[in-house]
C-alpha cells in the first residue's frame, strides 16, 4: 500500500514547555493556525492528489504539536473536521504526532472513536539525563508506558528518535535504540539534532556549551540505526527533517542537515558493502557493480561519490554500474571468478567478511 499524506502543521499546539532544541514556526514553515487553515489544507491536497486507487491510502497527518495534550475541545474539532473527509471516502485515515507524557486511555478512547490509526511519539531519547538536559519534561518510564498503551489499544505506533542532542553520546545514542526497538514501534522517524534560530539550543551552540553531530558523524550513526531498524521489521519512514523553505533560508544555524539525508544514509551504506566486496574480491583495473533498478542512484552516491571514492581508494580505471532485474532491492553483485557474487547492504556474505572463495 502506498500512503499519501496530507500534512497538517499545528506548530507548538499546546505543547506544555518548550524544549531546547524546538523552533516549530521555523521548521514547519508555519506561523500560526485555525480551523480554516486546517480545512484549506485539507481541501486543497485532495485536490492536488486527483483520483485514488485501491493501492493509496490517503491520511490526514497532524504534525508540529503535541496533539493530544490540546484542550479536549479543540481536539475534537480538529478531529471532527479531520473525520468528515472520512465519512465521505475522500480520507482514509489520521494519524497525529505527540508527547509521550500526554497519553491515556480516554484520550486513545477519543482518538480512535474519531478515525485516527496511527500515533506518533515523540521519543527523542531513552536517556533520563539527556532527556532533563534538553527540558523534554518526561522520562523514559513515559515512553515505555505509552508505547505499551498504544499498541494494546489497537494503534500503529511511529517512535521519533533525536540522536545528536544536548549531553548526548553514543552510548546513550545506541541505548535509546535498542531500547526503542525493544518496544516494537510499527515506524521510525530519525532527526538528528540541528541548531535552529529562535531556540535555547542557539545560545548554548555560540556560548561553545553545546557542539552538533557533524554530517557525517550523524550519518553513521543513522546507519546503525537504519540496520538495526531494518534487522528488527521496522520501517524507517523518514530520516532528516522536513526542508521547509524558510527552515533552509533562515531557519538553521548549524548542525549536520542535508536536503536528501536519508539518501546519504544508504549509499553510504552501498558504499560500505562495494568498499568490501572489491577488497576481499580483489579487483584491479575495474570493476561493474549489478543492481536493481531502484538502487542505481543509491551505489553511485550524491554526486557520484561512491563511484569517485572507490576509485581513488584502489586506483580503478572504471567503476560500472549496470541495473539487473534479477538482483533484489539492497543487493549488490559482482562477477567474481565466473560466478554472480552477491552481498546486501543488510547482511554481508561471509565469504566477504573471510576472505574465502564464493
Amino acid at each position: 500500500m502506498h500512503n499519501k499524506i496530507i500534512p497538517v502543521f499545528i506548530p507548538h499546539a499546546s505543547c506544555p514547555r518548550q524544549c531546547i532544541f524546538c523552533n516549530q514556526k521555523k521548521t514547519t514553515g508555519v506561523n500560526g493556525y485555525d480551523l480554516e487553515y486546517v480545512t484549506e489544507t485539507i481541501e486543497k491536497c485532495i485536490a492536488s492528489m486527483g483520483g485514488g486507487g485501491g493501492a493509496v491510502v490517503r491520511e490526514i497527518a497532524f504534525y508540529g504539536g503535541s496533539f493530544t495534550a490540546i484542550d479536549p475541545h479543540r481536539q475534537l474539532e480538529l478531529l471532527k473536521i479531520a473525520k468528515r473527509y472520512i465519512d465521505t471516502g475522500q480520507v482514509d485515515t489520521i494519524r497525529v504526532s505527540t508527547r509521550p507524557d500526554c497519553i491515556d486511555d480516554d484520550i486513545l478512547k477519543r482518538l480512535k472513536d474519531h478515525g485516527v490509526t496511527l500515533i506518533e511519539l515523540g521519543v527523542q531519547s531513552m536517556d533520563d539525563e539527556v532527556l532533563r538536559a534538553n527540558r523534554r519534561g518526561h522520562t523514559r518510564n513515559d515512553t515505555v508506558a505509552a508505547s505499551m498503551m498504544i499498541k494494546r489499544a489497537g494503534f500503529g505506533l511511529c517512535h521519533q528518535l533525536m540522536p545528536g542532542l544536548y549531553r548526548d553520546s553514543m552510548g546513550a545514542m545506541l541505548k535509546t535504540v535498542d531500547e526503542s526497538i525493544k518496544l516494537a514501534p510499527d515506524f521510525m522517524r530519525v532527526y538528528p539534532c540541528l541548531v535552529i534560530k529562535g531556540t535555547a539550543l542557539q545560545k548554548l551552540y555560540f556560548d561553545g556549551d553545546y557542539k552538533p553531530l557533524s554530517l557525517t558523524e550523524a550519518v553513521d550513526i543513522s546507519k546503525v540505526i537504519y540496520l538495526k531498524a531494518m534487522a528488527a521489521g521496522i520501517n524507517i519512514i523518514r530520516m532528516g527533517i522536513h526542508p521547509a523553505r524558510d527552515l533552509v533560508e533562515n531557519g538553521i544555524v548549524a548542525g549536520p542537515f542535508h536536503p536528501a539525508f536519508k539518501h546519504l544514509v544508504i549509499s553510504s551504506l552501498f558504499y560500505d558493502i562495494c568498499d568490501k566486496m572489491i577488497q576481499r574480491t580483489s579487483f584491479r583495473g575495474g570493476v561493474t557493480f549489478y543492481v536493481n533498478k531502484s538502487d542505481v542512484s543509491n551505489l553511485i552516491g550524491m554526486n557520484k561519490n561512491n563511484i569517485r571514492r572507490l576509485k581513488a581508494k584502489y586506483s580503478l580505471d572504471e567503476v560500472k554500474v549496470v541495473h539487473d532485474g534479477s538482483i533484489g532491492k539492497g543487493n549488490i553483485a559482482i562477477e567474481h571468478i565466473g560466478e554472480k557474487v552477491v552481498a546486501s547492504i543488510f547482511e554481508p556474505p561471509a565469504a566477504l567478511v573471510t576472505g574465502e572463495k564464493c
